[in-house]
């Protein structure tokens, strides 16, 4: 998000546990001051005078072997305290889609926790739910898995999964940021488009060069993390149903979201370990 409000013009104070190591935003033009999600310290005077506070949180804040979802509700209490201390006008809660699942999985429900936090203060705000993120496909740990022609996921081949890229969720949120009062107390699910994993292993294979295809994962482990997705009797219909939603999405909040051809289209092609 601090790209995007830097690009349209905006002053971006950027809030981090180290300054010292956010060179580029500070290259970029932004305010860098020191502030503590887990702790609180020094979120409410970073936040005094700003017209607005993107809140951020994670449960990989250890790493994405370690998830942390009690520090993801913590971080977001600290935060919206800070927020509510500090009378942030407009905030703009990062959650994740479907953190109103029932009965939500470990990932979802620290995201659910802390837009329940967010109700019960009292602090306007607007909450975006990113779907999955597309970058997530192009990552090291997705990488590995490729290099051996394998997509894995606890779901069906013909599971549909909808898709944001994380460069759309910032441009949602400084358009957001822009619309201030005209955006508070809104949900807005951000999804850029939609696959069936089997789908996404192809256009995974055409982005790399070499096969891939989907295996349904089956370890219990991953199943109760990322939770079971429900079985859809009309697949296209799903899909027609989800590119209405993109429409309209773009159309009430003047987005254009991303595809996922698109994506994978601007994102420099990998050399893989055999190519090396």
């Amino acid at each position: 998000m601090a790209r995007s409000l830097l690009k349209r013009g905006h002053a971006v104070r950027a809030v981090t546990r180290e300054p010292t190591k956010a060179l580029t935003l500070r290259t970029l033009g932004a305010e860098v001051v020191a502030g503590d999600l887990r702790t609180g310290e020094g979120l409410a005077d970073a936040l005094r005078g700003a017209d607005g506070f993107f809140l951020l949180t994670t449960p990989f804040d250890k790493g994405y072997d370690a998830p942390d979802f009690e520090s993801e509700k913590r971080q977001g209490r600290m935060g919206l305290r800070a927020a509510k201390t500090a009378g942030t006008p407009h905030v703009i809660l990062s959650s994740a889609a479907p953190a109103s699942g029932d009965p939500p999985t470990p990932l979802f429900e620290s995201k659910l926790a802390n837009e329940k936090l967010l109700a019960e203060l009292g602090v306007p705000a607007t909450i975006l739910r990113p779907a999955t993120f597309m970058d997530n496909f192009t990552s090291s740990w997705t990488l590995e898995s490729l290099r051996s022609g394998l997509l894995t996921f606890p779901a069906r081949p013909e599971t549909r999964l909808e898709l944001v890229s994380v460069s759309d969720i910032g441009e949602a949120a400084a358009s957001v940021f822009e619309l201030g009062a005209g955006a508070v107390g809104a949900t807005i699910d951000l999804t850029g488009d939609s696959h069936t994993f089997v789908e996404i292993a192809r256009m995974l294979g055409s982005w790399i060069g070499r096969s891939v295809r989907f295996q349904e994962e089956s370890d219990p482990q991953a199943q109760e993390r990322f939770g079971r997705f429900p079985e859809v009797a009309d697949p296209e219909a799903e899909r027609r149903e989800i590119d209405r939603q993109i429409e309209a999405l773009e159309r009430r909040w003047g987005l254009h979201m991303t595809r996922f051809a698109t994506f994978l289209a601007s994102t420099p092609v990998p050399r893989l370990a055999s190519e090396r």
